[in-house]
Order: C-alpha cells, then structure tokens, then sequence
C-alpha cells in the first residue's frame, strides 16, 4: 500500500502524520526518518491524490483558522495555504463555501467585522504597555488579551514590528528613550544605535534588521563596522570581539562607560588591524598595553558626544 505525508488536525493542533491511499491516518507521530521520502498528499482542488477528510476534520480546519486569527477564512486562504484543505474540498463535500463557514458555526463572524482606526489600534498598543510594563507581543493580542485582534493590526501595518514602529514601542525607540535598558543586551544595542546616530550620512544598521546579525553596520563610506560597549570594572574597560565574521570588519567603535553603565566617558575609533585575539582590555595605568593615554590617537569622544547633542540625543 502507497503512503503519503499530510497536514491534519491533531487534538486541535496542526500535525505531519502519514496517511494510506484512503486518507486514513496510519502514523500519528512519525519520525524524520519515517516522512523521509514520501510524497505529499494533495487536496482536492490542488494537484495530486485526494485524501478523504471526515466532515468533523474539515469543519476544525475553519474553526482552528478562526480561533488563531479573530475572523472567517476566505476561499483564497484556504486555496493557496499547503497547511489546509482546498476550498474545493469544502465546496463538493458541504456545496459551497457559505454552507461550510455556516456548519462550522463562524459564518456570521465574516460578514460583521469591525473596521478599528489607527488611532484605536495604537492606543491599544499603548494600553497592553501601561497595563502590563512590556512591549506587546503578537501572541498577547493573537490570545484576547486585548480588543483589537492581532491579526487586525498586521492588515493595517503589514508586520507586527511595523506596528510598534509606527507607535514608538518598538524596542530601538524605547532604549533611545531611556526606558528597558536595564539588561545588558539593551545596553550594548544603545550603544549601536548612537553609533548610527553619530554619522552625518545615511549607513546601513545590520543588528538592526536581523538581531542576529553578526555585523553591526555599514559606514556612509561603505565599509563595515562593530560597535561594542563596557562598563568599568576591576580597573578596566573589558571588551570581546567573538565574531565569525570578524576579518571583514574595518573599524570598531568602543564605548566606555562607568561601573553603573549610566554615563558614556570615552569612545574610541579603533581600525580592526589593532585588535588581536578576542578580547581587549582599556586600562587607566600606563603598565596596560592599552590605556587611556595611548588610545588618544583613536578618541572621538568630543565630536561623537557633540553630534549627539545637536541631534538632542543624550545618554
């Protein structure tokens, strides 16, 4: 017998199980191994086999669809997703597509929506922060946390990032304002934001689109550059340079801060041929290989601290 690997409804959830030629489950938890090598089972309306749905299955496919985005489908929706039946199947199986959202109970859940203003949606946002001091997640209004449905504001802004952009709670606006910068990772990408901040040109912030980038940035001028940032301890400023990408690097701008991490002293603009190994420590003494005195030749703290004045930006 010929077995095919298929999307289903498991205990509410979505699964990879194996199915026959009937469409019967034969594996409800295959292994990597076990799906290895088997063909799709296409829907109805798409190409391939027919698998056979119960009428239980098909109709938690529209409720699941419902429950996760705060709406009814559309035929498109359930068209081109792989993960679902063809609207098709609905149409041969219940006559229309109307007569399938009726049985699953949500039809009426398509024809009265809502239509929120970005003003309502913001707001929203802003009251999700007040109430529970966290920037919202899509999954805290995906689970009625809130009014508005998570999926309402990705139609309006296209990303859940965006939406938090455009209402200043994503968290670069934040960490400029001061607010969530306790942790040391907000600290470190602080810094890299005023770093972009102190180029008089447009440059391009890597850390920024992708948080796992293992670049920072790259310079007006278009060479590429690592922002890292320490406070004072044990009589030094201790910075680490791990990175497997960093031979392409040209510059390095060091921030060095207090113990308490609250007030910038020093920045310096290192070329990347002075780094050796991964870790650099600034020292005040002079026995220090690097210290305060012979780092002068790399310090930009004055002009970086002044562009950040003129652009009303303070540490």
């Amino acid at each position: 017998m010929v077995h095919y690997k298929d999307n289903r409804l498991i205990d509410g959830k979505p699964r990879r199980v194996v199915i026959d030629e009937e469409g019967n489950i034969t594996n409800r938890q295959p292994s990597k191994e076990e799906l290895k090598g088997l063909e799709w089972a296409y829907h109805q309306g798409k190409q391939g086999c027919i698998p056979v749905y119960t009428d239980e299955e098909l109709l938690n496919y529209l409720k699941k669809f419902y429950y996760d985005n705060g709406r009814a489908p559309k035929r498109r929706e359930f068209e081109i997703h792989p993960d679902y039946p063809g609207k098709t199947t609905y149409c041969r199986r219940f006559g229309s597509w109307k007569n399938a959202l009726e049985k699953a109970g949500i039809l009426d859940k398509m024809e009265h929506v809502r239509i929120y203003t970005s003003e309502e949606i913001s707001d929203s946002l802003f009251q999700f922060y007040e109430t529970y001091g966290q920037i919202p997640k899509y999954n805290d209004f995906r689970n009625g946390a809130m009014s508005i449905h998570a999926s309402t504001i990705l139609r309006r802004f296209g990303t859940w990032n965006n939406a938090l952009k455009t209402v200043g709670l994503d968290p670069d606006t934040l960490i400029k304002k001061g607010i969530g910068v306790n942790n040391s990772n907000n600290k470190g990408r602080r810094f890299e934001l005023y770093v972009g901040e102190s180029f008089n040109e447009i440059y391009e912030d890597l850390s920024g689109k992708n948080h796992k980038s293992s670049l920072d940035g790259i310079c007006p001028n278009g060479l590429l550059y690592e922002a890292k940032s320490s406070s004072f301890d044990r009589g030094c400023w201790d910075y680490h340079f791990y990175n497997s990408e960093k031979e392409r690097v040209r510059w390095y701008y060091l921030g060095a801060f207090d113990a308490y991490f609250e007030k910038l002293l020093y920045v310096w603009r290192v070329p990347s041929d002075v780094i050796v190994g991964e870790r650099l420590y600034v020292g005040l003494t002079k026995r220090s290989q690097f210290n305060v005195e012979n780092m002068k030749r790399y310090e930009i703290t004055d002009i970086f601290l002044k562009t950040l004045k003129e652009k009303n930006i303070t540490w």
